[in-house]
């Protein structure tokens, strides 16, 4: 029996913004989580959206630390929902077409 998600899951294993750059695909649903340190967060949101990897409606998960400046994303993603634990803060983002 196949895993539910089996066909439909793909998983790379690289350095997200050159993957990004040379990347041709779009998603539905992304994770940002990058070392919260390093300042990737950004770059790798605003990446995202300027090469249209985003479907119309995705969602986009992003986690930082909890105490840093909220990471700036693109101004066409809203905010739905917003969790702190610890350290850690996580906000998941709904795109709306520009």
């Amino acid at each position: 029996m196949l895993p539910l998600f089996d066909a439909r899951i793909e998983i790379h294993t690289a350095d997200a913004l050159q993957w990004l750059a040379n990347s041709a695909l779009q998603f539905d649903l992304v994770f940002v989580d990058p070392p919260y340190d390093l300042g990737l967060a950004e770059p790798a949101c605003a990446a995202l959206e300027e090469r249209a990897m985003l479907a119309a409606d995705a969602w986009i998960y992003v986690e930082s630390r909890r105490h840093a400046e909220d990471p700036v994303v693109p101004s066409n993603w809203q905010l739905h929902r917003e969790k702190t634990g610890g350290d850690i803060c996580a906000r998941l983002f709904r795109r709306e077409e520009i």
